[in-house]
């Protein structure tokens, strides 16, 4: 009678288990933990390069050199502004392609962001190719340490003297930046948010009549968003693109299923309450 007893149990228990298990893989709501920032490190600004000359009234190519320092888990952020012209062919590093992160075209000005991962004292020569002459073209390099990845880029335009874009962020992430504009006068550009660095500027550069100017600049993230300004000194149009950089992290997010698991142990507690009593009275079966 044990013996039979004690199948019968079983028999229940097997269903149960089913059941359960089910729960714990398919129970939605189930939260992942992000990777922890890595005690004690936040992203550190490294170098800044520009061309010399800042740019080109009128080509479709444009280089400089960068060098970057001493850290770890470095990015690399070549920033282009320019008119005339699709989006470059080719964006390189020391013969390395760098990718695209985010480009925005407003009243014919373009800019752009791309990024590379870089090793600690890498140096080469940054190219930028284009299959027509623009005609403008300036650009700067960003390098910073302790880069995990990027996130997503936002864009803005318009026409005056303030150019903004509001940029979701996380706290502790670094926005960067790149800023275009165009007037039929020489004018100059200049960060005007609080916290805000401006990392490069073109200067204008003119070629007869209208005049364009770029520049790039960086700001830290304490909230989800981060607002990137800037002041120009003639009433001109404006294009202006802004990307996360978000911090290094420890690892890969780690799963965890609490609500899956407590529905899991709720139907095991069940299920050998009912063996138990199955067993001890007979007559329930």
């Amino acid at each position: 009678m044990g013996v039979l007893q004690a199948a019968r149990g079983g028999t229940l228990l097997l269903p149960l288990l089913v059941i359960s298990l089910t729960l714990l893989v398919l129970v939605p709501l189930q939260p992942v933990r992000a990777s922890t920032p890595i005690p004690g490190t936040s992203i550190v600004f490294d170098a800044a390069s520009t061309p010399s000359p800042p740019g080109c009234p009128s080509c479709s190519s444009i280089s400089w050199s960068h060098t970057v320092g001493v850290g770890s888990n470095g990015i690399l952020i070549v920033s282009l502004s320019f008119t005339g012209t699709p989006l470059p062919t080719s964006v390189k590093f020391g013969g390395m392609a760098l990718a695209p992160l985010g480009n925005h075209v407003a009243n014919g000005i373009h800019v752009g962001l791309w990024s590379l991962a870089v090793g600690s004292g890498a140096s080469g020569m940054i190219t930028v190719m284009f299959s027509a002459s623009t005609d403008f073209l300036v650009g700067g390099s960003v390098s910073y340490f302790n880069v995990g990845a990027t996130g997503t880029p936002s864009s803005n335009d318009g026409t005056g003297t303030s150019a903004t874009d509001l940029v979701s962020a996380s706290s502790g992430d670094v926005v960067v930046d790149t800023l275009g504009a165009e007037t039929a006068s020489s004018l100059t550009v200049s960060v005007t948010g609080s916290g805000q660095t401006q990392r490069w500027n073109s200067g204008p550069i003119c070629f007869g009549t209208p005049c364009f100017v770029g520049g790039g600049s960086d700001k830290p993230a304490s909230g989800p968003s981060v607002m990137m300004s800037w002041s120009i000194s003639t009433g001109s149009d404006w294009s202006l693109i802004g990307v996360p950089l978000v911090p290094a992290t420890t690892g890969p997010p780690i799963p965890e299923y609490p609500l899956g698991l407590s529905i899991f142990v709720i139907f095991m507690i069940i299920a050998y309450g009912l063996v138990k009593r199955r067993t001890r009275n007979p007559k329930d079966t």
